[in-house]
């Protein structure tokens, strides 16, 4: 039984109020509009959510076979946009009732496999005493940043011997960030809007993106520098110039990075991002987590 079959049966056989919005298939235009004002009316409640929310609107407008319901309705609740495919499920709530909270951890701690991402005090609470108890496999803890403000003065800190691809569009360019990202889609377009890699001696030795851009909303990510070329400020370097990007095009920038990864958090924080809250990872059944701390590890 696929992960959306488990949440319908769970819905359909509980007494709790519940809304199906496309039972895999496309979200009509009503539907897709009030969905988009839960988020945004959430994450000004609980600015935590920020890095979900905006993945989360993304999705319903470029992604509608994903599977989205909301326990409760959509004056309150906790809506849950799931990924069939791989059992990936994201849950925000707004102003949810003490019942529904119930109804959601009754949900989470039935579900066969899933690799959950949390946002919010209270849906993370929930998914952390499910941790302790052993009712999930694994959890990486990560803390939510917001950009409050970039000095332009900082590019004098910026390595000046790197070369900086902006958003590469040519062939050859391309090719290079492909490699580096280890990216499979055959088509540029697959890729996320902005991009930012630096050069050595022709060769790509740090990369930023932006994971998710929509409206005024952007999420930078993929951060990374070769191990044998750290310690050169190319980190710093390579969020510089994707942070001047995006703040061409987006009001407000949004990151989040595991709570132990204390040279990124320096970068950001240089750059001038501020903690607004938490959110986590955690899986059952699935084996996820330890990719993405091999990512980082890159």
């Amino acid at each position: 039984m696929s992960i959306v079959d488990e949440i319908q049966q769970f819905l359909s056989s509980h007494t709790v109020q519940s809304l199906i919005f496309n039972p895999i298939g496309d979200i009509a235009a009503v539907d897709r509009s009030a969905l988009l004002k839960f988020i945004k009316q959430a994450m000004v409640e609980q600015p935590s959510h920020a890095v979900k929310a905006i993945y989360s609107m993304g999705n319903i407008v470029s992604r509608p076979y994903r599977f989205y319901a909301i326990i409760g309705s959509l004056d309150r609740g906790i809506l849950l946009n799931v990924d069939p495919d791989r059992s990936w499920m994201i849950a925000i709530d707004y102003r949810a009732t003490e019942e529904q909270y119930q109804y959601f951890q009754q949900l989470l701690e039935g579900l066969s496999e899933v690799f959950f991402f949390s946002s919010g005090a209270r849906i993370d609470a929930i998914a952390s005493k499910l941790f302790a108890t052993g009712k999930f496999d694994k959890t990486l803890q990560n803390t939510v940043y917001r950009l409050e403000s970039l000095d332009s003065a900082l590019d004098t800190a910026c390595n000046p011997e790197a070369t900086v691809i902006l958003h590469p569009t040519i062939q050859t360019a391309y090719d290079k960030v492909r490699s580096f990202y280890k990216y499979q889609e055959p088509n540029f377009d697959d890729i996320p809007n902005t991009h930012v890699v630096l050069e050595l001696d022709d060769v790509i030795v740090a990369g930023a993106r932006s994971n998710e851009e929509f409206e005024n909303y952007a999420v930078v990510g993929g951060v990374h520098t070769m191990i044998d070329q750290r310690h050169q400020k190319l980190g710093f370097t390579v969020c510089y110039h994707l942070i001047e990007q995006l703040k061409t095009n987006f009001d407000h920038i949004y990151l989040e990075t595991d709570v132990d990864n204390f040279p990124a958090i320096k970068i950001y924080e240089k750059l001038g991002f501020v903690k607004i809250g938490s959110s986590a990872f955690y899986e059952r059944g699935v084996d996820m987590i330890s990719g993405i701390i091999g990512d980082r590890n890159y």
